[in-house]
């Protein structure tokens, strides 16, 4: 028997595609379902019937939500084929007519011609709790480069913290500061950059920093995501949440193809820093020979 959001001819209703799209921007963008529902002002319970494809849904319902999760109404009934292709989709949409020439010519230069490689900045991307500070600092300090982190640019340049930015001026005014802060990065001298988990949320910032800078994925398991984060006194992921593991294997999961899209990975599970350490800098072309 046919699930009851299926049209005769198996095709997914617009409450399922709805469902979809909102699931999955929100576990891209690193939004729990509580604070979806406060920046939408939709109730939480109105928010998971949605979800889960049962839940009516309003032209005004869907710009409110759409407009918390820093997109147009439209991308919330248009079922993307994939993750990669709705990322470009969305960083094109952004470009004008001679941006579009540049970048053709830079993705026939970089993915049709070999591409380039930039190992003058190393930037490292991943989840919280994966150990991209503790190495991003370590590696800056032994090549003598400096650390940059874009979350610390961006709440310099606000003035605020991150949490006060997206109060004030939602997804998109967090966006416009952190691209602001890539730009920066990658066009000053040579670094260790550590980007913010939710960078590859932002097409625009995140190819610029594959464009400019040699990225490096840093990982490792969901249960030493959240143990290293909680040892670290953050216990933000918990806060009184049962699902907070579920949250944050659904935010793995749909940001792990664009993070594969770095030029490297690292594994830190189970490993020492001093170990990851080398190895990074090995990945990176860092390593010396003894004397």
């Amino acid at each position: 028997m046919p699930r009851a959001a299926e049209t005769e001819t198996g095709a997914d209703s617009i409450l399922d595609v709805v469902a979809r799209r909102i699931s999955s921007l929100r576990a891209l963008r690193g939004v729990s379902r509580k604070i979806l529902a406060e920046r939408s002002r939709v109730s939480v319970r109105h928010l998971a019937q949605i979800e889960q494809g049962s839940g009516n849904v309003s032209i005004k319902l869907l710009e409110q939500i759409s407009e918390a999760l820093g997109v147009a109404p439209a991308d919330l009934v248009t079922d993307a084929e994939s993750t990669e292709r709705d990322v470009l989709t969305e960083l094109i949409s952004t470009l004008s007519v001679e941006d579009c020439r540049a970048a053709e010519a830079l993705i026939r230069r970089e993915l049709l011609q070999g591409g380039t490689d930039h190992r003058e900045k190393i930037t490292l991307v991943g989840l919280r709790g994966a150990g991209k500070t503790t190495l991003g600092r370590l590696l800056a300090k032994e090549t003598g480069v400096v650390f940059v982190s874009i979350t610390q640019r961006i709440e310099a340049s606000a003035g605020m913290r991150v949490s006060e930015i997206n109060s004030l001026s939602g997804q998109s005014g967090y966006r416009r500061y952190e691209q602001q802060a890539v730009t920066e990065a990658v066009n000053g001298p040579a670094a260790v950059i550590e980007a913010g988990g939710s960078i590859v949320a932002n097409a625009q910032a995140y190819a610029e920093l594959l464009s400019k800078s040699y990225v490096v994925w840093v990982q490792t398991s969901p249960q030493e995501h959240m143990r290293r984060v909680i040892e670290q006194g953050d216990l933000r992921p918990m806060e009184g949440r049962n699902d907070a593991m579920d949250d944050l294997v659904a935010m793995l999961e749909e940001r792990s193809p664009m993070y594969a899209r770095a030029h490297a990975t690292l594994d830190t599970s189970g490993r020492d820093p001093k170990v990851s350490i080398e190895e990074l800098k090995t990945i990176a072309g860092l390593r010396t020979e003894a004397a």
